[in-house]
């Protein structure tokens, strides 16, 4: 992928207009850029918090983690074959051809309009 030099970015600071108030935030060093780029869209996320904030140690991991959870969240789009996943709970019962309802499943998703996680029954 080569070198690259991060830049800052410009993210708007609340209670201003943004059109007109920028404050600028540092991207992270270029050591801890990732060959992952969910990973690097976590950490400048991360970044827009400040950089007292962002620099804490404590979150000196959690772009690898977030990045990971988020692929773990979004596993189910790489299935090549439902089938698969599926298994034996597509079956044919003699006699039967009307809708079957199944209830109390559990489940879990991601929104994809606020990419918050969600679960159910």
């Amino acid at each position: 992928r080569g070198s690259r030099t991060p830049r800052p970015c410009m993210v708007p600071v609340s209670g201003f207009d943004p059109m007109d108030q920028v404050q600028l935030i540092p991207s992270p060093p270029v050591s801890q850029v990732s060959s992952d780029p969910a990973e690097d869209a976590f950490r400048l996320l991360l970044s827009t918090l400040g950089l007292a904030e962002s620099s804490r140690p404590e979150l000196d991991k959690t772009p690898a983690r977030a990045a990971k959870a988020f692929r773990e969240m979004t596993a189910g789009l790489r299935v090549q074959d439902p089938l698969s996943v599926v298994g034996d709970a597509v079956f044919e019962v003699d006699g039967a051809y009307d809708l079957v309802a199944v209830r109390d499943i559990p489940f879990h998703s991601l929104c994809e309009h606020h990419l918050l996680p969600f679960a159910g029954t």
